[in-house]
């Protein structure tokens, strides 16, 4: 440990300056590049949105192949100059000498570019995976906020060969990286190819083998330590400040917003540092590995600028972080005010719908389910319809009826008075064996009788025979045009029901929707998969005078999240829980009193 502060000191102001210039660059500069880019084979292509109806096909284009390629170089190439700069300061500090910013920027551009030689194209893959574990503490720390799709997650959790499979892939990744860990100093330091670099990583004895794990995974466990304790002491913070600000006490809110700062300036640090601070300590390793060897060390040309030209850089850069600061401190008290929250209205506005109903507690898409769901207190309920070989529209979310009913027939091959006797309810409970699918109009007349809302997914199979206008002919025969939406995975069912009766309120179901999904003429919203929704993608959509719900939300962690962004729907399976979630939302005082009026009512 001595001898790596010892090593640090040496460049420490120049690694400081290097990281921050560095990763401001990459934000204003190559973060933005990358995206433009990605927009641009969007164009080429010819696809104007991306949705999980054409993804497959845009991932398969030719343009888009080779387009993402490039990508991928490039960002291998932004990455590996960040890695180069770090191994050329330690190395210059293992000879004692002190090198300036633009010293090391030339030579780690320089020393990236090799990468692009046919030789050394290796490198790329043992790069992206070295960012990804040189990360993995900060990544995990962020999983509250990114989260996996729960369609995908659920998959995993049932799937035991699934997470055994993801279990071995990490295992073998990691294996990969810790044979070629050294490559890199030998590919910098030593000039060597990438074949010749990766070799020589290789032949360091198992023991070492065993002490670089150890090492690397104590930085990760510390990274994470820190960051979570670190937000959790921000996330205390927060509610502090909202409550100081409530209580109109200005002199604590000040100091508590700016202990708020520091602390997102520490995770910030956290985050540029943490691969730095990694190959720092794998330059150690590799030091102690060469032991005394003869090492080349890269004695490049130290560049000179004027003292005017440096003090200018500090005082530019010390005036962005000033005003950076200002506007975080800024953010947090207008946000702990209510000012960036979401407003009361917009809280009442946010409806909440029953997943097949209370599909937890109940059968799912039975009556018994739907009733649940009322008691709840939902306002919608989301429905699935299938028809029968006799041509009613019945509710069934699968189309084959093995799941549900133990019986291993297709919607098409019965006709209803079967489906109507087959046991829906039993899958959860004998509780529930006298459970049955329903027709649509009966549901229909349920939800007219306890003033409740309908999402009506149309699950098309391809043997119906106008199933979409049977489906709006039930709605308009009901007068229940106006108390539901029709919803579907398939952009071409909308359009159906659009040119048979242009009134009815359609909804495009999506896992994705990315770009200029406007010209979905067809779609009056868009119910999008919850961790695929962004700020640009609600904005975007409410400009256009549309609706955009977000499906399915089973984590206070996710509802708060789509509070945050406004969606005007929660689709999920806990209706209590989220309904909990919108009435606590952060707020101001008049919505307190809101609130507290809700609970005394129910």
């Amino acid at each position: 440990m001595l001898e790596f502060f010892q090593i640090w000191k040496v460049n420490l102001r120049a690694l400081v300056a290097f990281e921050l210039f560095y990763k401001a660059v990459s934000a204003a500069i190559f973060m933005p590049l990358l995206y433009g880019g990605f927009h641009r084979i969007l164009v080429l292509t010819g696809y104007e949105y991306l949705t999980a109806e054409n993804i497959r096909a845009f991932l398969l284009h030719p343009l888009t192949i080779v387009g993402m390629l490039l990508l991928l170089l490039f960002y291998v190439f932004i990455t590996f100059i960040d890695i180069s700069g770090v191994i050329f300061l330690f190395d210059q500090s293992s000879i004692g000498r002190q090198v300036g910013l633009f010293t090391t920027l030339r030579f780690a551009a320089w020393n990236s570019i090799r990468i692009f030689y046919p030789k050394n194209l290796s490198m790329a893959v043992t790069t992206l995976l070295s960012i990804a574990y040189m990360k993995a503490a900060v990544v995990y720390g962020f999983v509250g906020v990114i989260r996996m799709p729960e369609m995908f997650q659920r998959v995993i959790d049932r799937n035991w060969y699934i997470q055994f499979g993801i279990i071995v892939g990490l295992v073998l990744v990691a294996f990969f990286l810790l044979r070629n860990l050294y490559s890199f100093f030998f590919f910098t330091l030593e000039q060597d190819y990438s074949v010749r670099a990766k070799a020589r990583s290789r032949r360091r004895p198992v023991l070492t083998y065993v002490f670089d794990v150890l090492c690397l995974l104590l930085i990760q466990l510390l990274f994470l330590l820190v960051y979570q304790v670190t937000s959790k002491i921000g996330v205390a913070l927060i509610d502090l400040i909202q409550h100081m600000v409530s209580d109109f006490n200005a002199p604590i809110v000040v100091i508590l917003s700016a202990a708020m700062v520091f602390l997102i300036v520490v995770l910030t640090i956290l985050s540029a540092l943490s691969t730095p601070i990694s190959f720092a300590i794998i330059s150690i390793r590799y030091y102690r590995y060469m032991g005394g060897q003869k090492r080349h060390h890269i004695l490049a040309k130290e560049i000179h600028i004027s003292e005017r030209y440096r003090r200018n850089i500090a005082r530019f850069m010390i005036a962005a972080f000033m005003v950076a600061m200002l506007l975080t401190s800024t953010y947090i008290v207008g946000f702990a005010k209510g000012d960036y929250s979401i407003r009361m209205e917009e809280i009442h506005s946010i409806a909440v719908t029953a997943h097949r109903g209370a599909s937890t507690a109940y059968p799912e898409n039975t009556m018994a389910a739907f009733e649940g769901a009322m008691e709840q207190g939902a306002d919608w309920i989301e429905l699935d319809v299938q028809q029968s070989r006799d041509g009613y529209i019945f509710v069934s979310h699968d189309t084959n009826f093995k799941r549900i009913t133990g019986v291993d027939k297709n919607s098409w091959e019965m006709d209803y008075e079967d489906i109507a006797k087959l046991d829906a309810g039993s899958f959860l409970s004998s509780e529930f064996a006298d459970e049955t699918m329903p027709l649509l109009t009966d549901v229909i007349e349920f939800a007219k009788l306890h003033n409740l809302k309908l999402n009506i997914e149309l699950k098309p199979t391809g043997y119906e025979t106008d199933f979409e206008k049977s489906v709006v002919d039930i709605i308009n025969d009901e007068f229940f045009a106006g108390s539901c939406v029709v919803t579907s995975q398939k952009y071409q069912v909308l359009k159906n029901v659009k040119a048979y009766d242009e009134d009815i309120k359609t909804i495009y179901v999506t896992s994705l929707a990315y770009g200029d999904v406007g010209h979905l003429d067809a779609a009056d919203g868009y119910s999008v998969e919850a961790s695929s929704i962004s700020e640009q993608l609600v904005e975007r959509v409410h400009n256009e005078g549309k609706e955009i719900y977000g499906w399915t939300v089973n984590t206070k962690a996710g509802v708060n999240r789509l509070i945050r962004l406004g969606v005007d729907n929660i689709i999920t399976d806990n209706v209590p829980m989220v309904q909990t979630c919108i009435y606590r939302s952060k707020a101001g005082n008049a919505l307190t009193e809101y609130v507290q009026w809700l609970e005394s009512y129910h």
